[in-house]
Order: C-alpha cells, then sequence, then structure tokens
C-alpha cells in the first residue's frame, strides 16, 4: 500500500545534465532529464550487471550505464548495447523499471507503484505556490524517525503550545476544561481527511491526502494584524 503513492525524490533544481541517484522505501533509484527538460525516473540498477546507472552520464535522451556503456530511454527499454551489431534485436530483458514523473512546485514527484494512473492517489496541491501575493519558502528536512511520527507531528496541533512555547501561536489555545473550537472535517475523497481549530489566537485548518503528504491553513494573531500561512509537506520515506 505505501509504494502506491506520488513521493517527492528531488528538487526541480537538483536535476540538471549529471544524473541524480535517490533512495526511498529502500530502493534505489535515478533521475535525469531528456532533451526536451523532461525529469525521467528509473530504477539505478542496470539489467545486465548491476552497475548504478547514476554513476553514468545523460546522452541524449537517454541514461548510459557507466559499466559497459548500455543506454535506456525514459520508458526503461534499453535503446544501445554498444557491443551488438546495430541490425540485431535488443534482448527481451534489456530493460530496467521506469516511473511516472510529475514536476511541480520546484520539486520531482514519481509515483513508484502498480496503479493505473486513473487509480493513484493525487499530489496534494499547493495553489499559493508562486501565486501573486504569496511569498514561498521550500524546506528541507532530513528527519532520523519513522515517517508516521514525521507526518504525526506536522499533523498535531496540540504539540505546539508545550514543544514551541515561545514562538507558537496557540499559546494557551490546549487547557484542561477550556473549549477549543475544535471540529473534525468531513473527507472530501477517498484519501483525505482533517480538523479545524478556531480560537482568538489561531483558526487552524489541517488535513492531510494518503499516508504520507499533509497540509495545513493558519490565520494568527501578529500583533494587532492577523497572518495567513500555508502549509504543505510531502514526506519520503529514505529506508
Amino acid at each position: 500500500m505505501l509504494i502506491n503513492f506520488w513521493y517527492a525524490l528531488a528538487r526541480s533544481e537538483e536535476l540538471t545534465d549529471t544524473p541524480l541517484g535517490v533512495r526511498a522505501l529502500r530502493h534505489d533509484f535515478v533521475l535525469f532529464r531528456d532533451r526536451k527538460g523532461q525529469a525521467r525516473c528509473l530504477a539505478n540498477t542496470c539489467a545486465h550487471r548491476n552497475g548504478s546507472l547514476a554513476d553514468g552520464r545523460v546522452d541524449a535522451d537517454c541514461i548510459q550505464c557507466p559499466y559497459h556503456g548500455w543506454q535506456y530511454g525514459g520508458d526503461g527499454l534499453c535503446t544501445r548495447i554498444p557491443t551488438l551489431p546495430d541490425e540485431a534485436d535488443m534482448p527481451a530483458g534489456a530493460r530496467v523499471d521506469a516511473y511516472p514523473v510529475e514536476e511541480r512546485y520546484g520539486l520531482i514527484f514519481a509515483f513508484l507503484g502498480d496503479l493505473p494512473a486513473a487509480e493513484r492517489p493525487p499530489i496534494l496541491d499547493a495553489p499559493e505556490w508562486g501565486a501573486e501575493g504569496w511569498t514561498t519558502l521550500t524546506m528541507e528536512y532530513h528527519w532520523g524517525a519513522h515517517y508516521e511520527r514525521v507526518m504525526e507531528n506536522g499533523f498535531d496541533a496540540t504539540h505546539a503550545e508545550f514543544s514551541h512555547e515561545d514562538a507558537s501561536a496557540t499559546a494557551g489555545t490546549f487547557q484542561r476544561g477550556k473549549d477549543t473550537g475544535y471540529t473534525l472535517t468531513e473527507s472530501q475523497g477517498e484519501w483525505d481527511g482533517g480538523y479545524t481549530i478556531d480560537s482568538p489566537q489561531i483558526t487552524l485548518v489541517q488535513g492531510y491526502i494518503g499516508a504520507v503528504q499533509g497540509w495545513a491553513h493558519m490565520n494568527f494573531a501578529m500583533g494587532k494584524e492577523r497572518g495567513d500561512f500555508r502549509f504543505y509537506y510531502y514526506v519520503t520515506p529514505i529506508d
């Protein structure tokens, strides 16, 4: 089940004309761009002698293994074996796994599972990214923790008052016997859910899509004014 989600594997700016090796869900992948700039994602193990494609190079629309020069297109099919005559047929097993890729919000997402396109969970939408009137900041964190703990932390508003007391807009909200205005929001689809907290200090709407993507919309007191904050997070388990 966990494999059938979109995962952010890299930032767009990281993917240049050099292959990029990444690890997710205990598997190794290689990212590269073809001549049109389209990001591609393949399994990182060459079908021939298990060479690391990430240590090879990009040649036009293909990635070339550094061991014997086998080349693979973005669909994972081998397009060239230097030791074969040009007229020879490619061996049936000369291929590696390829994965659907979408590039959004300055991130490169790959769908690592095997669900048909119509059945895949969506990528969490971040409509404010790059929109007029909004300032965008992208942050990357490497957590020494299980992905479930990371998701829980992002989805848990009640810890902020105690763990981030000096900076928390929710300070004083969660007190014994105090009505916080906490309500659950109904799911809008197959994969999502969330809740709302409404207090004098903050209006907070939080939710999730699937097992590894979450969001928070906040409107909180900033002196005499109130400020809007939108937080979207995409969690990628490494091991």
